[in-house]
């Protein structure tokens, strides 16, 4: 799980903003980190 906390630019993810597969609870995506995802996740703008 991911957390906002200590990142000012963290992103918040929801299960609303992804196509085509599912999220199990809102996420944060942290610029400053590395980010994989085991699925491709299409995000809706």
């Amino acid at each position: 799980m991911s957390n906002p906390y200590g990142d000012a630019a963290a992103i918040t993810l929801t299960e609303d903003e992804c196509v085509g597969v599912s999220l199990a609870r809102t996420s944060y995506i942290r610029p400053g980190k590395l980010f994989t995802a085991h699925q491709p996740c299409s995000l809706v703008s």
